[in-house]
């Protein structure tokens, strides 16, 4: 009778051993799917990344060039602006904290 519990036996191993192993493989299977998703999302976040880089790039080129002096006079030109003369140009003493004297007395001085 031995014999025939041991038979028994190894089959019960042997079946709960080939379950363990297509259920490894399972979870294996749907975590590559996983992974492979997330590279893919990882890749395409990159992407985006870099084209915000290179908008934010151009943007600050596009900045630095109109804060050229000759930049500046040829845009205001095309926007019908000219440069101020001599007497139209008015230095505003500077400003501290003392907030008591109003705008119309220092206009007055």
């Amino acid at each position: 009778m031995s014999g025939t519990s041991g038979g028994r036996w190894s089959t019960l191993v042997l079946l709960v051993s080939a379950a363990a192993f297509v259920g490894s493989l399972f979870v294996a299977v749907r975590r590559d799917g996983a992974a492979r998703e997330l590279i893919t999302a990882a890749d395409s976040l990159r992407q985006e990344v870099q084209a915000a880089r290179e908008a934010l790039n151009g943007a600050t080129r596009r900045a630095d060039s109109l804060a050229s002096r000759r930049r500046i006079l040829e845009v205001a030109g095309r926007m019908g602006f000219r440069p101020a003369e001599d007497e139209e140009i008015r230095i505003l003493p500077e400003a501290t904290g003392d907030t008591t004297e109003s705008f119309t007395e220092r206009s007055e001085r």
